[in-house]
């Protein structure tokens, strides 16, 4: 499971500025993550046990600060595993 979450890590880490919203949701999936909420093109993705992620949804692709803040956490997980 490590590896295909590391796999989906590196995919939206090699080029942050150009994540589709599909490629975050799944990325953000495979750590466990659901979408919890949604308000407007705001998604709330929770996971039990950690802080929901919000997330403006805008296409075609995301604001690169949004991805570096998913990349962050999704880090931070990866290493603690």
């Amino acid at each position: 499971m490590t590896d295909r979450r590391a796999k989906h890590l590196a995919k939206i880490e090699s080029n942050p500025k150009s994540v589709r919203p599909q490629e975050l949701v799944v990325a953000l999936r495979a750590f466990g993550y659901e979408l919890d909420r949604q308000r407007g093109s705001h998604q709330i993705f929770a996971k039990e046990g950690a802080y929901p992620l919000n997330v403006p949804i805008h296409r075609p692709h995301l604001k690169e600060i949004y991805i570096r803040e998913v990349i962050r956490r999704l880090r931070a997980e990866l290493e603690e595993d």
